[in-house]
């Protein structure tokens, strides 16, 4: 899932260089077609004056050579977009360990982690002696990942040896299975469906 402040960061990023950006690209779009459209008007005159006859594939084709051009450019515009907004979020997110949420949004990051590791792993194997989960966490989230293990109804390590903008990764007993909680894998998540931010 992807936490309200990602959303958040996301919808308010990109909002203002969309709005400039889209209506660049159709002022773009208009000007190409409108010279096409001149210039192929030019040419069906010139054209008729000189040899008389019609010359609507000539016409038909350099309209079509607009429209690519146009596609083109807004292709190129979309591109541009979902660069700057990428970028937009990625500076949010690198700075949302200052923000006053960010405690409650580390908490959640946890809680998740732990749900899809699963009960299972979280107990461990009970046959036998097994090392307790481990709660891999940046250095500078080690004090709130004591405040929360302090609550867990399950014992874990904290193991502070990540490097990430926030979030976690928990870890069974065993190292077999990991979740990866971070804001780096959610934007992973996140960046194949960029473009429905833009339209």
């Amino acid at each position: 899932m992807i936490s309200q402040a990602l959303l958040e960061a996301v919808e308010t990023a990109g909002k203002d260089e969309l709005a400039q950006l889209q209506q660049e690209t159709r002022q773009r779009i208009e000007a190409i077609l409108a010279t096409a459209e001149e210039t192929a008007e030019s040419r069906r005159e010139t054209a008729y004056k000189e040899v008389l006859r019609p010359v609507a594939t000539e016409r038909a084709r350099r309209l079509h050579e607009a429209q690519m051009e146009a596609l083109k450019i807004t292709a190129a515009a979309h591109d541009q977009i979902a660069e700057k907004l990428l970028a937009q979020i990625e500076n949010r997110l690198r700075t949302l360990r200052d923000q006053p949420y960010y405690k409650g949004t580390f908490n959640r990051f946890v809680e998740e982690a732990m749900r899809m590791l699963g009960q299972e792993e979280l107990a461990g194997n009970h046959q036998s002696p097994a090392e307790p989960p481990r709660l891999e966490v940046d250095v500078r989230d080690e004090t709130l990942a004591e405040d929360i293990v302090q609550t867990l109804p399950v014992k874990m390590e904290i193991v502070p040896e990540l490097e990430t903008w926030g979030g976690v990764v928990v870890r069974s007993g065993d190292g077999r299975i990991a979740v990866t909680n971070t804001l780096e894998s959610r934007l992973e998540q996140l960046k194949p469906h960029l473009g429905t931010f833009i339209s």
